[in-house]
């Protein structure tokens, strides 16, 4: 369908530059709209105060050299 439709615009426009950059715009605006205008921006307003100290947002992983490969591991 998608191909269909992107055919179409191409044909009506007849320029694939053009079609593929609003394309690639749209595709960035669609996750912009949903991470600024909604709960999955703004997580952490959900989150009890309480829960916060039992499992804390920032936790970053401790590295330990191991022969040739890197463990992480989480605190």
């Amino acid at each position: 369908m998608g191909s269909y439709l992107g055919g179409i615009a191409i044909e009506a426009t007849g320029n694939p530059g053009l079609v593929y950059a609003a394309l690639g715009g749209l595709s960035l605006l669609i996750p912009l709209f949903f991470f600024t205008f909604t709960a999955i921006g703004h997580a952490e307003r959900y989150i009890p105060a309480d829960t916060k100290e039992v499992f804390p947002l920032e936790r970053r992983p401790r590295v330990e050299p191991a022969g040739r490969e890197l463990i992480f591991a989480f605190p």
